[in-house]
């Protein structure tokens, strides 16, 4: 498992895009090479600045980690759907193709805030 700690306020801002790279490639190798038979490289929810499957630079750096050191790696990520933002779970592997579970339930306060059409100041003061 990797933890890259990237501030709140760098971490959607494409101009931190190849720090967050730097951390994320420098801090996978000390995870890869601390152990030994590594299947699974786990990084975070919203680890990379952009969507991951739509981002063809973001998804090459991801492809790259998995395949120069053949481990299978899951991480999160957003995917954008026609007429929904997802928070989704991308599994990325060396010998196959991308696989991607988009949450079904969001949690409450923390991605949508429950019961604003009965109190709409909740929706008011919670963006």
């Amino acid at each position: 498992m990797v933890q890259a700690n990237v501030p709140r306020a760098e971490k959607f801002d494409l101009r931190y895009k190849q720090t967050i790279f730097d951390k994320f490639a420098r801090l996978s190798k000390i995870a890869l090479t601390s152990a030994s038979n590594v299947d699974l490289l786990v990084w975070p929810e919203s680890a990379m600045p952009a969507p991951v499957l739509e981002d063809q630079e973001t998804f090459d750096f991801v492809s790259q980690i998995a395949s120069s050191n053949q481990v299978d790696l899951l991480l999160g990520t957003i995917e954008e759907g026609r007429d929904q933002v997802y928070n989704a779970a991308l599994l990325v592997s060396p010998e196959n193709e991308p696989q991607l579970y988009r949450k079904v339930h969001l949690v409450p306060f923390g991605e949508f805030v429950p019961f604003t059409p009965f109190f709409p100041t909740l929706r008011e003061n919670c963006g």
